[in-house]
């Protein structure tokens, strides 16, 4: 399995982040279910946006530990799609069911099976179906996305700028099991997303910088640039940051 042996650094303390996230998520589903559907709708969204953020320091917590990002499917010697990335990023989930996921095995060994069925809450979004150990929380694998298939990269290669470059998406008509090293491909994601983006369907974007944003409107070139982190183009789209 490809991955560093640097030396461990302090992680964020994402207890902090966890206890903040917990009490907005109680807020917003009261809040929803006292006022109605939208704002019931707009408490889901807010779940979502919350899980990815969570997710994104628990990247770059990855990031201080091994002076770069999870590869998004770590190998075996022989070459093999052994881990997921959602696996081996750490301080995310408390559940028995993270702790106990053996990240020395493949994924699809008979003891990481018995996990394969059940989302860890990390992972889960309330906009998508999660049954069946499924995820919407995917990076887009590419050349020059910050997910190259077969490397893992420093942050500073993020050369388009951290606020202007794809980190992770939530995929949330296509999930994917959690643990299965499975993402989304570049040509699939300019293919799946280039003209179905708006604002009753928008695009939830995690981007380097872990900063969130809520795409409603985006150009199918602008939707590559975000991808790309090493274009030099400049990106522009209708959306908001949450």
């Amino acid at each position: 399995m490809n991955d560093t042996n640097s030396p461990a650094k302090k992680p964020f303390p994402l207890f902090i982040v966890l206890a903040v996230v917990g009490l907005a998520l109680v807020g917003s589903l009261l809040f929803g279910v006292f006022v109605g559907k939208p704002m019931w709708d707009a408490a889901q969204e807010q779940i979502t946006i919350n899980r990815m953020k969570v997710i994104a320091i628990g990247m770059h917590n990855y990031h201080d530990t091994h002076q770069m990002f999870p590869q998004a499917a770590f190998q075996d010697e022989e070459g093999k799609p052994f881990c997921s990335w959602r696996a081996m990023i750490s301080y995310i989930d408390e559940s028995d069911l993270f702790k106990q996921y053996d990240r020395q095995q493949p994924w699809d060994s008979p003891d990481n099976l018995r996990f394969a069925d059940e989302t860890p809450e990390a992972f889960r979004s309330p906009q998508c179906d999660c049954s069946d150990g499924k995820t919407p929380f995917v990076v887009v694998v590419g050349p020059n996305t910050m997910f190259p298939a077969d490397q893992q990269l420093d942050i500073r290669e993020c050369k388009d700028g951290r606020e202007n470059t794809l980190l992770l998406i939530a995929d949330l008509e296509n999930p994917v099991p959690w643990s299965e090293p499975r993402d989304l491909s570049l040509e699939d994601f300019l293919k799946r997303y280039s003209s179905q983006v708006t604002d009753q369907k928008p695009l939830y974007v995690a981007l380097v910088h872990a900063g969130m944003v809520r795409i409603s409107k985006i150009a199918p070139k602008d939707l590559e640039n975000l991808a790309v982190r090493n274009d030099g183009q400049t990106i522009s789209f209708e959306g908001r940051t949450m």
